[in-house]
């Protein structure tokens, strides 16, 4: 069957799909797809019934002008513009084409795809390394290529990567004639990953004017996959306005699978709203989070967490340290939940200084008889004899207590 024909069976399936329009407006948003027929079609329609202004691509230009063509007939902002995903330059040159034409980058959903129908012991290296290329390589420089994009228009976006089931190769007897592809698309799957993620945020103000970012992140952990977050916050600038950090996690944990966070916001951050939610779905899944936060003069912070523990045999470990110096407030709300057999433990530990305020307010909800959690929270100041002791080593007063909030932090 040739791509003209597939075309034709795609634009016909069109009719039957229903609105989303009224679900999600995408009024206004750039959106970036690799592939003209099956799903890619699919996606493109959807983008744009809602809203979206869509830029596609694919190596037949036939095909692609015959769907801009069916599109705008609908009455959609689409447009096509020839792509061969193998080729980083062309990944480029598509995304450039859509900012000249629409406007930096929004989104970008990668579809495209290659296969070879043979055997294992057929498959030749040339069929292979183009089935990598596109299937692999063209997801990660399509996305690159839009993700600077999005860098340049300052104001974020959205990475939707496409994989497939056939990796698994599971009771599946035809995917058996597809090896180099079912290998192509293991690479893009989450499950059994080991992945260290370092996220570093810092902002320079040196105006009169309030300075702001909000991290957004959702992260979904295949089975067995392991994944650790490392987080860390940074204000500085001599000017008046402020510096305004709003960080939001969203993990998504499958069977066996496990996150460390280990986050820290330790100086010059005027204002900040962290919100982190964890849910524990699978068998066995593991949640550990680690916060570290430094405030002074007249510096805010609040800091929600929501861990949800649905899989039997779920744990979860929250630790959260903090020191808030002079006139500094922080209020803190650790929240776990166990809906199966499950056990979690939260410990919030600050030390207060001068005029500041710290609220602690743990808060633990046990929906199943078999799950066990606890929590213990605790506020003070810098005991006595710990300054004394490290005074009589030499150290002055300023010193020891750097030395103390130091190891405390760490």
């Amino acid at each position: 069957m040739d791509e003209e024909m597939m075309f034709e069976m795609s634009a016909g399936s069109l009719e039957g799909l229903p609105s989303v329009g009224e679900m999600f407006d995408l009024t206004g948003k750039v959106a970036v797809v690799s592939g003209t027929i099956g799903l890619a079609l699919s996606v493109i329609y959807r983008l744009a019934s809602c809203g979206a202004k869509v830029v596609f691509g694919a190596r037949r230009e036939t095909v692609g002008q015959m769907a801009e063509e069916r599109l705008r007939e609908m009455g959609l902002d689409v447009r096509f513009h020839k792509l061969d995903v193998s080729s980083v330059e062309s990944c480029r040159e598509i995304v450039a084409f859509a900012e000249q034409t629409y406007g930096t980058v929004d989104i970008v959903v990668p579809v495209a795809a290659a296969f070879f129908a043979r055997a294992f012991v057929d498959i030749k290296e040339s069929e292979y390394d183009h089935i990598v290329d596109v299937d692999q390589k063209g997801q990660y420089f399509l996305v690159q290529a839009a993700a600077r994009s999005m860098i340049r228009g300052k104001k974020g976006g959205k990475v939707v990567t496409v994989a497939s089931v056939a990796y698994r190769g599971e009771d599946m007897p035809k995917l058996a004639m597809m090896t180099a592809y079912n290998t192509a698309k293991a690479g893009v799957v989450g499950e059994g990953a080991d992945v260290t993620i370092v996220a570093g945020c810092g902002i320079h103000n040196c105006g009169d004017c309030d300075s702001e970012h909000d991290g957004i992140h959702t992260f979904y952990i295949g089975k067995n996959a392991k994944v650790h977050y490392i987080e860390k916050h940074y204000g500085e600038g001599e000017g008046t306005g402020k510096r305004i950090l709003n960080p939001q996690t969203i993990v998504y944990l499958e069977e066996g699978a496990s996150i460390v966070m280990d986050t820290s916001q330790i100086g010059g951050v005027d204002d900040t709203k962290r919100y982190t939610k964890c849910e524990a779905n699978g068998a066995n899944s593991e949640v550990q989070i680690n916060e570290k936060l430094l405030t002074a003069g007249d510096q805010h912070a609040v800091s929600e967490m929501d861990v949800i523990l649905n899989g039997a045999g779920a744990r979860t470990r929250v630790v959260s340290r903090s020191v808030a110096k002079e006139q500094s407030t922080q209020v803190f709300y650790p929240r776990v939940q166990g809906n199966a057999p499950c056990f979690g433990h939260v410990s919030c530990d600050s030390i207060i200084m001068g005029a500041a305020k710290v609220r602690s307010i743990p808060e633990i909800t046990c929906n199943h008889v078999d799950a066990t959690l606890m929590h213990e929270a605790a506020i003070g100041k810098i005991a006595g004899e710990q300054l004394l002791k490290l005074e009589t080593l030499g150290l002055t007063p300023e010193e020891a207590e750097e030395k103390i909030l130091e190891g405390f932090l760490r």
